[in-house]
């Protein structure tokens, strides 16, 4: 029963965590690339970028997404 509520607590937290990224943290690197305060020039210095934001590459998909959705002429350089 303990073990139970222990992982219903993490599966919980876990969930948390991957919205937190999603919606915030995730946004938040965008709005870093429409102002030119990040603006990685490759494959290296994107990973550096989002890794040291806790963003893990499985999310490249996501962010390409909403860059391509925004069409925010701002963000031509990193698509």
């Amino acid at each position: 029963e303990e073990y139970d509520k222990t992982k219903a607590s993490d599966e919980e937290n876990v969930r948390f965590a991957s919205k937190y990224l999603r919606e915030t943290v995730i946004r938040m690197l965008i709005i870093e690339f429409t102002t030119l305060a990040v603006s990685p020039v490759d494959g290296t210095s994107l990973t550096a970028t989002m890794h040291r934001r806790g963003i893990n590459m499985r999310y490249l998909g996501i962010i390409a997404n909403i860059v391509n959705e925004l069409e925010d002429h701002k963000l031509d350089h990193i698509k």
